[in-house]
């Protein structure tokens, strides 16, 4: 998305909008009452461009009320909406408004802009901690954190990125029809989903753990050996050799 200079119409988008923290509903009424009452948005409105930046609960009950409001340019130097969600997350965190999960997850959404931009990963990593002011250590530790949360279950993953560590990891471990079950028990609690996942497997979600594991190792020498056999060719090789790697299975988990 390009830069857009404000002409007096602001535009809002649904990327930048995620990324303010959503407020509870008697923090929004509080918010309406004020602004109700003073007139107009005491705040100015942070805008790159025309595009909104912050304040989108203002802007909102502004246009509902038809009370106006001022803006304020801010990042003018960021040329791509990347850039800009980059600063606003490096922001976000620094305010302390996030919880400890999101904080986790801007920070390392932050290192894979960076590497995106051409930095190794530990210059990427070094960045972002002293922009967060955190240890490298627990930049790393974020970094994994979030390689975890992508192999659960989509449907999981919100309240997944608010568990501790530990429980995180179990959770990815499990077949994610066990990962839904557990979340579906849990009832949104963390605490609860924690519990959870530190019960014992039951036979078959161990044998759902192998057999995705298996099938992971399969697909894997099947990829290494169609690359094999572009520098190789021999046909009938490489489909014996398939037929081999996809017959692998363990205590006859199919």
């Amino acid at each position: 998305m390009v830069k857009k200079e404000y002409n007096g119409k602001v535009r809002v988008d649904s990327r930048l909008e995620a990324l303010i923290p959503p407020l509870e509903k008697d923090q929004l009424s509080v918010l309406e009452e004020s602004l109700i009452s003073e007139g107009r948005a005491y705040s100015p409105l942070w805008l790159w461009g025309d595009l909104l930046v912050d304040g989108h609960h203002r802007y909102k009950m502004c246009k509902k009320h038809k009370l106006p409001y001022s803006v304020v340019q801010v990042y003018e130097d960021a040329e791509t909406l990347e850039e800009v969600e980059y600063r606003m997350k490096r922001d976000a965190i620094g305010q302390r408004n996030l919880t400890p999960g999101q904080q986790s997850k801007f920070r390392a959404e932050m290192v894979a802009y960076r590497i995106s931009q051409g930095s190794k990963k530990k210059a990427a990593v070094q960045a972002v901690a002293e922009e967060a002011n955190v240890s490298t250590r627990q930049v790393y530790r974020d970094v994994e954190r979030a390689e975890l949360v992508e192999k659960v279950d989509e449907s999981v993953k919100e309240v997944a990125e608010e568990l501790p560590r530990a429980a995180l990891k179990k959770l990815a471990e499990l077949p994610k029809s066990a990962q839904k079950k557990a979340v579906k028990k849990a009832k949104g609690s963390t605490k609860q989903l924690a519990k959870e996942v530190e019960k014992p497997l039951t036979i078959d979600e161990k044998a759902g753990r192998v057999n995705s594991i298996v099938t992971q190792h399969r697909d894997k020498m099947v990829r290494a050996i169609d690359d094999y056999h572009e520098l190789k060719p021999n046909k009938r090789e490489r489909d014996r050799l398939v037929v081999v790697a996809q017959s692998i299975v363990l205590w006859g988990i199919k």
